[in-house]
């Protein structure tokens, strides 16, 4: 498997063990500094939570960059939850290349992962934390097996819990 989490869906399967996957350091490289802005970065469709992350920017007045492909079954999701909030403040870029995207990342106050699914790895926050950003993540999915709580960023259950995590962001040191 490729987290432990994952197993909870087929439970019976004989598995060997978890071996998480792996992140290109040398494109995802440590950055000491960041930018004022938070960041999001997935499929703009509701099970990542785009529409959580806004609700974090807005409750805590930051910067927030939205990157991820829209779908056009999801259109109508992105109309509601995203279009309306587009702002100076709350930016969408689109699709961009895997290669382009260590560069928002090393650069991000935060990286948020307000997954509503049990995201079975969410290489997104490995990449993340191999940048130095730290995580702030709803209790789902691997984030629990990823995110060292209070170290590597924080496991939160709530809009309000992430809000308020983002207040305290600056106390983890992005060596870690």
């Amino acid at each position: 498997s490729i987290s432990n989490n994952q197993r909870s869906t087929a439970p019976d399967l004989p598995y060997i063990d978890t071996v998480y996957n792996g992140v290109d350091t040398k494109l995802f490289k440590f950055s000491a500094t960041h930018d004022d802005y938070l960041l999001f970065v997935a499929r703009i469709v509701p099970d990542k939570g785009v529409k959580e992350a806004i609700q974090v920017a807005k409750a805590t007045g930051q910067r927030l960059i939205i990157i991820g492909p829209t779908y056009p079954d999801q259109q109508a999701y992105f109309d509601k939850y995203v279009k309306p909030h587009l702002s100076d403040k709350i930016t969408y870029l689109g699709f961009v290349p895997h290669d382009e995207l260590p560069k928002y990342f090393q650069r991000a106050k935060a990286f948020l992962m307000p997954v509503r699914w049990e995201e079975p790895f969410g290489m997104t926050m490995a990449e993340a934390m191999s940048c130095g950003t730290p995580v702030i993540g709803f209790r789902r999915g691997s984030v629990c097996e990823l995110v060292v709580d209070g170290k590597t960023g924080f496991i939160v259950d709530t809009v309000k819990q992430m809000a308020a995590a983002v207040e305290k962001v600056g106390t983890i040191d992005r060596h870690a």
